[in-house]
């Protein structure tokens, strides 16, 4: 029997300390302490500056940072948070379940610059933090889960200077819910996505020489489609609202017709499911797409959109643009490895207003149709065998009408395009 009470009073006395630990550790007192060592810690590590103005944290899986900012070796600051929210549970944590209930950062702004070498600003955090050790074994792989990541007030930059481009983005609201990060393979997987306010802005200098030097292998018989991503994604849907993009080469202008090298788009309002998004393949259902251009405004658009190597197609395609409609379909495949050719079929009906898309049209040919207020059109063309296609075409404005139909050859070389069974009529 004092055997059993002293072993009684042992645990409960061991209690008693683990509890008291436990309360200490929950204190300000503590967390103010550990609060003050974490930067000196880091900055040793880093070799750089870093502050942590407040960190509180329970071991029953709730942890809130506030005020932490890094700079660079060159007191530039490359990172400063406003506030940090972390809910999970540590004995999964640390049982190698990295699951994480919510993730919230609010006031986030990130600095990424790139020298004449291609070195980041960030080298010396990648440095600090890898792994040197080598090893033949191939890594374990590694899961990470987050039921509900928001981002709010978030800014971000980014400056090559080997490259001549700059990026920024500023964010007011972001959330993704039920997130996979799997290392084996590289993939992300999320239920959804919703991005809200976002401005990005992007400028560059070098991105029309790398267009003017992509090479095409014209004679391939497959579509070579390599979205050059080291990374996939699957997410069930994607919501943008009220977002802003901007692209320009080597000045910032807003000219009076669409140029690729000047692209301003404001009130992009998105709505994809479905999305799938590998090296070599994309697929997504596009339910809603609306934005403002300069000089052109799309009110609504729709579509089912799947590439890979062995096919394309745009299918079910509504636009909604002013006072213009068009549907259309959009279908192309290689129906064997030997195929010179994709077979395709295009079927699309619409109404164009003419002055809806002189955004787009050169002046020469703006003065030359100009003066059509609507035109009505329905095209249906479709692959006959490699090389020749079939062809029909119906135009239809308030006082003429044009209808033509015929098997055409060599249709993606205009100086050897050849007519057979043309047959045209036309009424003024």
């Amino acid at each position: 029997m004092r055997i059993l009470r002293f072993l009684g009073k042992s645990v409960l006395g061991l209690l008693i300390v683990l509890l008291a630990l436990i309360l200490l550790l929950h204190t300000p007192f503590v967390q103010n302490y550990i609060s003050k060592k974490i930067p000196g810690f880091l900055s040793e590590q880093l070799g750089a500056k870093v502050e942590l103005q407040q960190l509180r944290f329970s071991i029953f899986g709730c942890a809130e940072l506030q005020g932490l900012k890094i700079w660079d070796p060159n007191d530039e600051m490359i990172l400063s948070v406003d506030s940090f929210d972390l809910t999970t549970n540590f004995l999964d944590i640390l049982s190698g379940d990295f699951h994480l209930k919510k993730v919230k950062l609010n006031g986030v702004s990130g600095h990424l610059t790139q020298d004449q070498s291609e070195e980041l600003n960030i080298q010396f955090i990648i440095d600090a933090f890898s792994n040197t050790s080598k090893s033949d074994e191939p890594s374990a792989p590694f899961y990470l889960k987050c039921d509900s990541l928001i981002l709010e007030y978030c800014d971000f930059s980014f400056n090559s200077l080997s490259n001549e481009m700059k990026v920024v983005s500023q964010l007011k609201h972001f959330i993704g819910t039920h997130i996979l990060f799997a290392s084996d393979p590289l993939l992300i997987q999320m239920d959804t996505v919703i991005v809200e306010q976002q401005q990005l802005n992007v400028f560059s200098k070098t991105i029309q020489e790398a267009v003017e030097n992509l090479e095409v292998n014209e004679k391939a018989n497959t579509m070579s489609l390599d979205l050059d991503l080291a990374i996939g994604f699957t997410i069930n849907s994607v919501t943008l609202n009220e977002n802003s993009f901007s692209f320009h080469t080597d000045t910032i202008i807003t000219t009076p017709k669409f140029d690729p090298n000047h692209v301003e788009a404001q009130q992009v309002n998105l709505k994809v499911t479905n999305l799938l998004l590998l090296q070599d393949t994309l697929n997504f259902d596009l339910l809603a797409l609306s934005v403002q251009l300069p000089g052109f405004v799309l009110n609504n658009s729709s579509a089912q959109v799947v590439m890979d190597h062995q096919r394309f197609g745009v299918t079910s395609l509504v636009l909604d643009a002013a006072n213009s409609h068009i549907n259309a379909d959009v279908q192309m495949a290689y129906d064997n490895e030997t195929a010179s050719t994709p077979s395709f079929a295009l079927k699309t009906v619409g109404q164009l207003a003419i002055k809806d898309f002189s955004y787009f049209m050169p002046d020469t040919l703006e003065e030359m149709i100009g003066h059509l207020s609507k035109v009505t059109y329905a095209i249906d063309a479709k692959s006959l065998s490699p090389g020749k296609q079939r062809i029909e075409l119906d135009l239809q404005t308030s006082n003429s009408h044009l209808s033509m139909a015929g098997e055409v050859s060599n249709l993606m070389e205009p100086e050897e395009i050849t007519w057979d069974k043309l047959v045209v009529q036309s009424s003024i």
